[in-house]
């Protein structure tokens, strides 16, 4: 049997959410509030967003220009959420 992963995991270090909504005061315009894996490290007070791509060969600027682009909205909501806080996201790309 294939267990699934826990949408969310914490101790004292870190946080960990996995393909969990963000509840912002506003929305993103696009939608694009629900990254792959969102990990806060307690201790650098900062949130770390993971968005998986999978593209076709010779698209991979293109295609992390795009997701760094479309997440902007929720960077800046996760930063009036957690003010001090950094966030960046990590684009993943699957071949």
């Amino acid at each position: 049997m294939q267990s699934h992963p826990q949408p969310s995991k914490e101790n004292n270090k870190a946080k960990v959410l996995w393909d969990i909504l963000w509840q912002l005061e506003q929305c993103p315009k696009n939608g694009a509030n629900k990254p792959d894996i969102s990990i806060l490290d307690k201790k650098s007070k900062e949130w770390s967003l993971v968005k998986g791509t999978i593209y076709k060969p010779g698209t991979v600027a293109e295609r992390t220009k795009y997701k760094q682009n479309k997440y902007v909205d929720l960077r800046l909501g996760i930063k009036n959420l957690y003010p001090g806080y950094k966030v960046r996201l990590i684009t993943t790309v699957f071949d």
